[in-house]
């Protein structure tokens, strides 16, 4: 596939406040878009629900929505901007920015501008857990007891380093569960103290979750971590952060486009960093695609 572009004339522009230097940065990507010759609507959002009020409100009145933010502040806009059908530019001003990172956007606010004025775009699908939508990845055990104890206190401490600083707590103590994936006439069963399920390639400040995962393609890569101890778990760290399992004792791999999950106890599960079902849960791709300003089919095009 390659590079298709989509220069826009006009954008809604929303930074979050609280990420990193949010109004100076906001204040710089006015400056630079309106340089450009683009016209920009700006807006703070005060909520999930009034964000997606205004994305719906300029809809038919702008051609992108541009979002400032980390992965959490683009996770909580996935559905309106699905909805709106819109091209969807994002300023990377979190402490992982994972999708930004799967999309080869950088983390220079001056280059990722350039981006969305130069009109570069893909097109990707998003996964869907139940009733919500995700970029990147959904996790199941340690990864949802990283989350819970990444604190703003502990991120804006340690930043990008609260990940491992985190899941080296967590790897003290796991918390064993059993789990069943039934996918067509398929059926995976055994016991986990880590599942994750992968749209995205980057998650938990540029982990893989498979170093063959693509937002471009329409499947899921599903990694489980058997229990075992905190010695064992370090020697297998590598492949976990590489996103390669093959051959690997106390991992377990496969892909798929749609599964039911069930585990025992009921589980919490955490997608893109947020809180957003409980198990039993059915996963699948969402079969719209979003088209994102991106140079990633410039830089790697997509063969099939």
């Amino acid at each position: 596939m390659e590079a298709t572009f989509t220069r826009p004339t006009s954008i809604l522009l929303m930074v979050n406040p609280h990420s990193r230097s949010g109004a100076s940065a906001a204040e710089k990507a006015i400056a630079g878009f309106e340089k450009a010759g683009i016209k920009v609507h700006n807006e703070r959002a005060s909520s999930v629900e009034h964000c997606a009020q205004l994305i719906k409100q300029y809809q038919k009145k702008v051609g992108a929505i541009v979002l400032g933010g980390g992965d959490g502040t683009m996770h909580s806009a996935a559905a309106p901007l699905l909805d709106a059908g819109l091209p969807f530019g994002i300023l990377p001003l979190g402490t992982a920015n994972d999708l930004a990172r799967t999309l080869k956007i950088p983390r220079d606010l001056d280059e990722a501008i350039r981006i969305i004025i130069a009109g570069a775009s893909t097109q990707i699908y998003l996964g869907r857990v139940n009733d919500r939508l995700f970029f990147n990845i959904a996790n199941i055990g340690m990864g949802v007891q990283v989350n819970q104890k990444l604190s703003g206190g502990r991120k804006k401490s340690l930043g990008i380093f609260s990940y491992a600083d985190a899941a080296l707590d967590v790897a003290r103590n796991p918390k064993p569960f059993n789990f069943t994936i039934k996918q067509d006439d398929d059926e995976i069963s055994g016991q986990s103290i880590q599942l994750a399920v992968g749209n995205g390639r980057f998650y938990g400040g540029g982990m893989k979750v498979n170093h063959a995962s693509d937002l471009r393609k329409p499947r899921f890569y599903i990694y489980s971590v058997q229990p075992r101890g905190l010695r064992k778990l370090v020697k297998v760290a590598p492949r976990i952060l590489l996103g390669r399992y093959k051959n690997s004792k106390g991992l377990v791999s496969f892909e798929s486009e749609r599964f039911s999950l069930t585990t025992e106890p009921i589980k919490r599960i955490y997608a893109d960093g947020e809180r957003v079902a409980f198990t039993p849960a059915h996963f699948e791709i969402e079969k719209r695609q979003l088209t994102v300003f991106s140079p990633l089919d410039e830089i790697n095009p997509l063969s099939n």
